[in-house]
């Protein structure tokens, strides 16, 4: 087959590679899922911190975890918010992924205002929230923290 070497060679060369190229597609496979799973995840956080910014309860409601929306309502979820509070802003600072589930560190803007205090843009804050997200069917849920000790989901 030229150069001096024998056709075996060549064949067990042929063979090496073939099963390194296979070896190397699974592993890019598994990270790529990983990756894809964790901006998916970003995204998803992202989207439900922005309805929350909106005032648009209705659809991060939706965003909750399917075990959760069957034991609180719509409306009672809706009730948790006043009009005291709004939040400004998002930021998704780190992703540990478990499996079909992680932690989401979230940072968050908000401002309060106080009825009876003269204030134009009411007081600032911000805050780190860790939340558990997990994912169910291909979609990511948020757990509300009050509900973390009866989601049934491996490592929450």
């Amino acid at each position: 087959m030229g150069r001096g070497v024998p056709a075996l060679s060549w064949v067990s060369w042929f063979l090496v590679m073939a099963l390194a190229m296979l070896l190397l597609s699974c592993q890019g496979t598994g990270v790529r899922k990983n990756i894809d799973d964790r901006e998916a995840l970003k995204k998803r956080v992202t989207e439900y911190w922005n309805y929350k910014i909106r005032r648009e309860f209705d659809r991060a409601y939706q965003m909750e975890l399917p075990l959760y929306r069957k034991t609180v309502s719509m409306v009672k979820y809706i009730k948790r918010f006043h009009d005291g509070m709004y939040w400004t802003g998002v930021d998704v600072k780190n992703i540990e992924m478990d499996g079909g589930a992680a932690w989401v560190l979230v940072g968050i803007e908000a401002r309060t205002i106080i009825p009876g205090i003269p204030q134009k843009k009411g007081i600032g804050y911000s805050s780190t929230l860790r939340e558990r997200w997990i994912k169910e069917g291909g979609v990511w849920y948020h757990v509300p923290r009050k509900f973390l000790k009866r989601a049934t989901i491996s490592g929450t």
